[in-house]
């Protein structure tokens, strides 16, 4: 705080009361322009960082969205390359997934689909990403696991959703189950296995597992056991 001393004569006492007056409306105008501005500024800041937050989101589940599964997956896979590190990717389909739909209405499915999001975000770790990657199929990917400890994560998310118990007529069991392709692979930069294979063969994986009855989950063949 800086002070001030003003020294004046008796007879200067009426011209100096005005003055201060004066400086202290300007004072407390200028407090109240800053509060103003920062206060605007942070109202600004906030919301840019809430519509951010849902442009990267999925309206329904909350879970990431796939625009936001795609710039993520950029960086997760460089990242993987400048430390050395295992990538893997779970691709999950809801079996029978439309029947349920026809059977129950499609506010249940929305339901459902909310319920199954919450079991994924619940069943990973959270350094983990997860996604909606499109109608009924999600997506989470994973960074430093082994193959063991992946595939562990992966029967223990379809297991989580078997708890649930939610009816469902007309699937391969009484209820909701999952079907889940994983890929893992270490990439080294040198586009042996570039990101779009890699996603292809989670997806490989994904409709084997549909292709062998579905509410199981299988690792790529070519996914990699060596870490």
């Amino acid at each position: 705080m800086i002070v001030v001393f003003l020294f004046f004569e008796k007879n200067d006492i009426s011209n100096f009361y005005p003055s201060l007056v004066n400086i202290l409306c300007s004072y407390v105008i200028a407090s109240l322009a800053a509060v103003l501005y920062w206060d605007s500024r942070r109202s600004n800041f906030l919301s840019t960082k809430e519509l951010e937050l849902l442009a990267a989101a999925d309206h329904l589940t909350r879970l990431h969205n796939r625009r936001s599964f795609d710039l993520h997956m950029k960086r997760a896979w460089q990242d993987a390359i400048d430390k050395n590190l295992s990538i893997a990717l779970f691709l999950i389909d809801v079996d029978n997934f439309k029947k349920f739909n026809d059977i129950y209405g499609h506010l249940e499915g929305d339901k459902c689909l909310c319920t199954i999001s919450e079991v994924i975000s619940n069943s990973i770790r959270k350094t983990d990403f997860a996604a909606r990657y499109g109608g009924e199929e999600f997506v989470v990917s994973l960074i430093g696991l082994n193959y063991e400890t992946t595939e562990r994560i992966a029967n223990g998310l379809l297991e989580n959703m078997r708890k649930q118990k939610i009816p469902h007529a007309g699937s391969v069991t009484p209820y909701v189950t999952l079907s889940l392709g994983c890929m893992i692979y270490r990439p080294d930069g040198q586009e042996a296995v570039g990101i779009e294979d890699f996603i292809r063969m989670a997806d490989d994986a994904l409709y084997m597992a549909k292709g062998q009855g579905r509410n199981r989950v299988v690792m790529h063949p070519d996914a990699t056991k060596a870490f």
